[in-house]
């Protein structure tokens, strides 16, 4: 599910797409989400490092999209507790 939070969510799930279909799916627990300060840069350097292109979410707090923006990762944002195949669905990402 999308979490309400982005930089501060319990997971992160990768998910790589080919021609429009899932080719491979990781969730992760998130390593910044217990950060008392940085999270987001922190998240979105990490997701840059790891060759992100796309990132889908309910909110992006301003250092953390600056980062992402910067870096040209995309950002989509979805209704919280959506499922993430959902999701990628109603943006077209996949079929």
């Amino acid at each position: 599910m999308i979490s309400p939070r982005f930089a501060r969510a319990p997971y992160i799930t990768i998910v790589d797409i080919a021609n429009g279909s899932v080719t491979w799916v990781q969730p992760v627990k998130n390593p910044f989400e217990a950060m008392p300060r940085g999270a987001g840069v922190s998240l979105a350097q990490w997701l840059v490092s790891i060759g992100c292109r796309v990132v889908i979410g309910t909110n992006f707090g301003p250092n953390l999209g600056f980062v992402l923006q910067q870096a040209g990762v995309a950002m989509h944002v979805v209704p919280p507790g959506y499922r993430v195949i959902d999701a990628l669905r109603m943006l077209g990402l996949v079929r």
